[in-house]
C-alpha cells in the first residue's frame, strides 16, 4: 500500500499537466471584422470579438517601414487606461485622427473606433493592436 499512494500521485500530477497551455499556444482572437472602411466625413464603428470575454488595446500606428534593417512604425501611439495609469485597463487609445475605446473600462468584446474628418488629400490608414492574454490580433483602419 505504501508504494501505491506515491504511483497515484505521480499519476495525478502528470495527467493534470497534459491540460496547461504554453506560451503562444491560445487560441487566435476572431473578430466580427478586422478592417473598416470610412468615407471622408468619418464616423464610428464597432468591432466585436467573439471568441473571448474581454480584450484590451496593445497599441496603434500609421503605417511600417524598414530602416536599416529594422522594422520602425510611424507614428506609434500607445493605449491608456480610462482609471488612470496604475490601472492597467488599456481600454482607450487616441491616434489623434482615430480614436478606439473598449466600454466598461476594458469588460467588454466591443472596441468601438471613431474616424475624424478627413481634411487632407490624401488617404489615412491606421492598424490598432488588441490582445486578450496571449493571443493577438489587428484591426485596419482605412478612409480615403
Amino acid at each position: 500500500m505504501k508504494h501505491f499512494i506515491p504511483i497515484i500521485t505521480i499519476y495525478i500530477f502528470i495527467s493534470s499537466c497534459q491540460y496547461l497551455s504554453k506560451d503562444g499556444e491560445w487560441e487566435k482572437i476572431e473578430l466580427d471584422k478586422s478592417e473598416l472602411h470610412f468615407n471622408s466625413s468619418g464616423g464610428e464603428q464597432t468591432v466585436t470579438v467573439l471568441n473571448y470575454d474581454r480584450w484590451w488595446i496593445s497599441g496603434g500606428y500609421e503605417t511600417t517601414e524598414y530602416k536599416y534593417g529594422n522594422l520602425t512604425y510611424r507614428n506609434y501611439v500607445y493605449p491608456q487606461s480610462s482609471d488612470g495609469e496604475s490601472a492597467n485597463t488599456y481600454d482607450i487609445l487616441d491616434g489623434g485622427w482615430y480614436r478606439v475605446v473598449v466600454p466598461q473600462k476594458g469588460e467588454s468584446k466591443k472596441a468601438v473606433i471613431t474616424v475624424d474628418q478627413n481634411l487632407i488629400t490624401y488617404p489615412r490608414q491606421a492598424t490598432i493592436q488588441m490582445q486578450s492574454g496571449d493571443a493577438f490580433t489587428h484591426i485596419f483602419i482605412y478612409q480615403p
